[in-house]
């Protein structure tokens, strides 16, 4: 019987999961995940959210995300702390995303994961037409 073995979210360093598994066989060597630039990810954010709002709101959004970015303030605060979180996760070996990504995306989840988060599960529509709805 295999021991219990309590997960942090972070199972690179949980080597007794990822023992002679291919898919893990080169994480070590992969890269740091990068950080983006904050005016990237600004202005990614706000070509995104265009499409989904009006004129009024697209403009009161673009005031919020200037004043989100502005010399000194929130923004470059965050994103400085969220680049020294990813010197200390690489220097770790981590990722700065992955305990994250693991213990808010999946293990603190209270829906249904398998149907709310799995990117192996899907819906699709029955290939037999009786079970067509008009």
């Amino acid at each position: 019987m295999r021991e219990f073995i309590e997960s942090n979210g972070d199972y690179r360093g949980e080597k007794a999961l990822e023992a002679n598994k291919p898919l893990y066989a080169h994480q070590d060597a992969l890269p740091p995940l990068p950080v983006a630039p904050l005016q990237e990810t600004c202005a990614k954010y706000l070509a995104s959210v265009k499409a989904l709002v009006s004129e009024a709101q697209y403009k009161q959004t673009e005031a919020v995300v200037a004043e989100f970015l502005r010399p000194g303030g929130v923004g470059e605060r965050l994103h400085a702390q969220l680049r020294e979180r990813a010197q200390r996760s690489h220097a770790e070996g981590t990722s700065w995303l992955a305990q994250w990504w693991n213990q808010l995306g999946y293990l603190q989840v209270r829906d249904p994961v398998v149907i709310n988060v799995s990117y192996f599960y899907h819906f699709s529509d029955s290939p037999r037409p009786e079970d067509q709805h008009q």
